[in-house]
């Protein structure tokens, strides 16, 4: 065996460059010996001028011009070998192949060819020292490093001794080591296809012994195989497929180079394993390390949407699912495929995280609310990438939920807006359902972590509560935000009567008082206005003098504004106390029927809390 070559022999042995060194060094050495010609020719002018001619002919001119020289294994026919011939075949089998089901055991095999190469590098050499002497001797003179190729080839060629001389196909952990020396030391890519099928054999379970290279019975071997196959194949695919890194932090895939088109279809097959892989694994260090490991091969798939869209899918999933840790994990994969310079994986992105964000929305909960937080701070980070292409995303998403909320304000469902037209009816129908409502054990229903409610609690005497609680605030809020107008009384006749009405048919609950408490301050604060105007001493048309009039009212200290600020101060204790319960801190909240109205029923606040 050779001495050792240098990592940097090595990695331009593998460049594809030899061709070009070497006419570099023929040309050189041409070069040289027209140099010389010319010195011989001037010291001895009785030389023949056809051998004159041979001496002094252009040095560009190639040697294959010159009939019955070098009829056998030249540098140009080594360059132009079987070897050249099978990479421009793959490139161009892998661009037209468009068999999404074909066995990818294809894209582990093709990998040899490039180990193959450096056999035949060496084999060409050679046949050059026995066809091309001179030439031969000067490439030992000038170019050490190009001969030495050889030694390239002595340590993978023992690995595959050991592996063709075993019979079994049980993996052991000392075969785990040899790849991974292999792929540290001389980022090979026989090691490294070796260690991806047997990855893929652990993704598999064995269960499928027929296809499998491996069969995997150990546990340490099994979680050694994932462990290294995830770390060292970002390692060997860097070395030898190196992409772009943009200063705005994108990326762009690789260029064009003879081994891309074989190491892209061998990362799309590990995609694959990664993704059944993940759906087999329940601890949240695994999944985290095959989401952090797997995110730094995107750019090695930008053009493969199947295995874009699979990896894609798996990291929503464990995005609107998993623990916060994974979650976390998920989102930063998701961004980085949005960091690509191809601007279509930044939409698909997007799209697809609008649309499972809005899918997990609609079962919201107490329990769910923080998970929904996460993916909603998470999601506005993504869209934050490029502005412009969100921008796009949300005028399509936003346009849908105005034709969704207009649609449903013609059926007359219960999707309201938080003005009198539309809450009037709500609470009406609320106040006199047209059906007899059934009593329950169900707790309050929580209006902010639902966006739409569940069946169990349709026609209950729970949900009317609710609704009625909501309802009623809502109203009190829009009624406040009108307070200061010097129309407020009038303003406020027909919601007070069709109130008052509906009081009538109402029977005697919560709600119902609540509902009372909210008109009898409406009354005040118009009786308020109209003490408050009955001052002025300008006409209503005198529009400059009426604002000026409306701008120095302080609604904070009008009935209707001290009524909703107690109730604002209601909730949110009792919205900080859930929050702690929730977390087992401080007390459980529960909601019961019977209340007594805070400050002397003067404001009508209803602290329900008991421990």
């Amino acid at each position: 065996m050779g001495k050792k070559l240098s990592k940097r022999t090595k990695k331009f042995a593998k460049s594809g460059n030899l061709k070009k060194v070497i006419d570099s060094r023929r040309k050189h050495q041409k070069d040289t010996k027209g140099i010389k010609a010319n010195k011989e020719r001037k010291a001895a002018k009785e030389r023949t001028k056809p051998k004159a001619d041979t001496l002094t002919r252009d040095p560009n001119e190639s040697d294959d011009e010159m009939p019955g020289k070098n009829k056998g294994m030249t540098v140009d026919d080594f360059l132009q070998g079987d070897f050249m011939d099978d990479e421009e075949a793959q490139d161009a089998a892998s661009s037209g192949s468009g068999d999404d089901d074909e066995d990818d055991s294809a894209s582990f095999a093709s990998v040899d060819e490039f180990e193959d190469e450096g056999k035949k590098h060496v084999t060409e050499l050679s046949e050059l020292a026995k066809k091309d002497p001179e030439f031969y001797k000067y490439l030992q003179e000038n170019d050490q490093d190009l001969l030495q190729f050889a030694t390239a080839q002595d340590a993978d060629d023992e690995l595959d001794d050991q592996e063709e001389g075993s019979s079994s196909r049980v993996l052991k952990e000392e075969t785990v080591k040899q790849w991974q020396a292999a792929i540290l030391q001389k980022q090979s890519l026989r090691a490294l296809r070796n260690l991806l099928l047997a990855f893929r054999s652990a993704a598999n379970n064995n269960e499928d012994k027929a296809r499998d290279a491996w069969v995997i019975d150990n546990p340490s071997t099994f979680n050694k195989v994932v462990i290294t196959a995830l770390k060292f194949t970002p390692i060997a695919l860097k070395h030898h497929l190196p992409y772009r890194e943009l200063p705005d932090g994108r990326y762009k895939a690789p260029t064009s180079n003879p081994k891309q088109a074989a190491l892209v279809k061998l990362v799309a097959s590990f995609f694959s394993s990664i993704v059944r892989f993940s759906s087999q694994i329940t601890d949240s260090d695994m999944n985290v390390l095959v989401i952090n490991e797997s995110a730094k091969l995107l750019p090695y798939v930008t053009t493969n949407r199947r295995s874009l869209k699979a990896y894609l899918k798996m990291c929503l999933e464990l995005w609107c699912s998993a623990h916060d840790r994974v979650r976390i994990a998920a989102y930063l994969a998701l961004r980085r495929m949005g960091m690509c310079a191809d601007a279509s994986l930044l939409d698909m992105a997007l799209k697809a995280t609008y649309l499972i964000l809005v899918r997990s929305a609609k079962d919201s909960s107490d329990r769910t609310l923080p998970s929904l937080n996460l993916m909603k701070n998470t999601a506005s980070e993504l869209y934050s990438i490029n502005p412009v292409a969100s921008y796009q995303h949300g005028f399509g998403y936003i346009r849908q939920l105005a034709i969704h909320l207009r649609n449903s304000m013609k059926v007359k469902s219960q999707t309201y807006i938080p003005l009198a037209p539309f809450i009037l009816p709500i609470l009406t129908t609320t106040l006199a359902p047209s059906s007899q409502s059934t009593g329950s054990t169900l707790k309050p229903l929580d209006a902010a972590a639902h966006i739409r409610v569940p069946n169990n609690y349709l026609k209950t005497r729970v949900l009317n509560e609710s609704i009625l609680e909501e309802a009623t605030f809502l109203l009190g809020e829009w009624c406040e935000s009108v307070q200061g107008s010097i129309s407020f009384p009038e303003l406020m006749i027909p919601v007070t009567s069709i109130l008052r009405r509906a009081l009538k048919k109402g029977k005697a609950s919560k709600g119902v008082m609540n509902v009372k408490v909210l008109v009898e301050r409406i009354e005040d604060g118009c009786k308020w206005s109209e003490t408050q105007r009955g001052q002025v001493r300008f006409a209503p048309g005198d529009a400059r003098q009426v604002q000026s009039w409306e701008d120095s009212v302080n609604v904070a200290e009008t009935p209707i504004g001290k009524w909703v600020k107690v109730q604002r101060k209601a909730r949110a204790h009792k919205a900080e106390m859930k929050a702690k319960a929730a977390i087992g801190e401080g007390t459980v909240i529960v909601d019961s029927d019977e209340g007594e109205d805070d400050e002397d029923d003067e404001d009508g606040s209803e602290l329900s809390d008991s421990s």
